[in-house]
């Protein structure tokens, strides 16, 4: 098994059958792409746990004024939702650095005053490792789902079926988890 970065659309890699499978946020793969839905998930923000700014929690006002480290994924599904809702609501980030993608951003701003807006469970994992300290966003971003997409031509591929089924049994979150996150699971 090899694990690739997926550039922004994957369509043409799991069209072709260069890849097998690609999981994550893709709100471009509609016509001959089928999906399952593993997680369900939602930004927050996050600072260096120590921040000054941030010591009482967040606010819509220190938001707006802090420096800001962003994912440069122009173009996909996180950047335009993130950017349209920051866009009705008038806010323009004070961008101080872009990098490739969000995995980055945690260690960035562990060791800085920069904020960042990320995925939550991305937040979670690096909080163990990164003196970060994870904060709601101060606007209404609508949650999201991620899901594992695979072109309509392996649907009934055995093997793809198979490691379909376990990538969803290891990470969709049990019934009991979802409950107590306010969500219940899509089926596919």
């Amino acid at each position: 098994m090899r694990v690739l970065t997926i550039p922004d659309n994957p369509g043409a890699a799991l069209s072709s059958g260069e890849v097998d499978f690609a999981i994550g946020f893709h709100d471009n793969l509609k016509s001959g792409f089928l999906w399952s839905s593993v997680l369900p998930e939602h930004y927050v923000c996050v600072v260096r746990a120590a921040h000054p700014r941030f010591r009482t929690g967040m606010s819509l006002e220190a938001f707006v004024e802090a420096q800001h480290a962003i994912a440069d994924s122009t173009g996909t599904a996180h950047a335009i939702i993130i950017e349209q809702v920051l866009a009705r609501y008038r806010i323009h980030r004070k961008d101080a650095v872009r990098v490739p993608g969000f995995h980055v951003l945690p260690m960035v701003v562990a060791n800085s005053d920069l904020l960042a807006v990320v995925p939550n469970q991305l937040a979670k994992a690096f909080a163990r490792f990164e003196a970060i300290k994870i904060l709601p966003v101060p606007v209404s971003i609508p949650r999201y789902d991620i899901n594992i997409y695979w072109h309509e031509r392996y649907h009934h591929d055995l093997p793809n079926q198979w490691f379909r089924s376990m990538f969803v049994r290891l990470h969709r979150p049990s019934k009991s988890q979802a409950a107590r996150n306010g969500r219940s699971r899509s089926k596919s």
